[in-house]
């Protein structure tokens, strides 16, 4: 199974974009800065990403979020039917993908959650396994129960996808 996916070229107008998105105020979340219960979803984008994925997906509600990153170690909050993350970079970032020193990659490898979840945000429990670096306006899709960690105070957009269901 595919986990990661590297795209180029999202926006056609990133630059104007990022200057106005940058500009905004944005509050403290556990993944970073937000700019809170502000959603943006371009029209035509459910399509385009489920031509690009070659798989019907459903854009999940409230996503679209801008974010100035943290580099806390984490996975997306998912759902039952969740296929893919989308992290679009609105200025170049690194994306670390992590292993646990216990082996664990994904979120439905780690075995004692209560033990685990206690010591996840040490990062010397952490290798990293690789580093992904994406341009202004590259974008990734990568399975959200993958354990990560972006580049501290990077301005991004995520989108959390789902497969169409009916």
């Amino acid at each position: 199974m595919k986990q990661i996916i590297k795209c180029k070229s999202f926006y056609q107008n990133i630059d104007q974009l990022q200057n106005l998105i940058a500009s905004l105020e944005f509050e403290d979340h556990p993944f970073g800065k937000e700019i809170l219960d502000f959603y943006y979803i371009p029209e035509g984008l459910q399509e385009f990403l489920s031509h690009v994925l070659t798989e019907d997906i459903e854009i999940q509600p409230n996503t679209g979020t801008f974010r100035k990153s943290s580099d806390i170690i984490h996975v997306d909050n998912f759902y039952q039917h969740a296929l893919w993350s989308c992290i679009v970079a609105l200025e170049d970032v690194k994306i670390n993908i992590l292993q646990h020193k216990d082996g664990a990659e994904t979120f439905f490898d780690v075995k004692d959650d209560a033990e685990f979840y206690k010591q996840c945000n040490i990062p010397e429990n952490w290798v990293v396994d690789s580093v992904i670096t994406l341009k202004k306006n590259d974008f990734i899709f990568i399975r959200p129960w993958v354990w990560r960690s972006l580049e501290q105070d990077k301005l991004v957009q995520v989108f959390l996808l789902n497969a169409k269901l009916g």
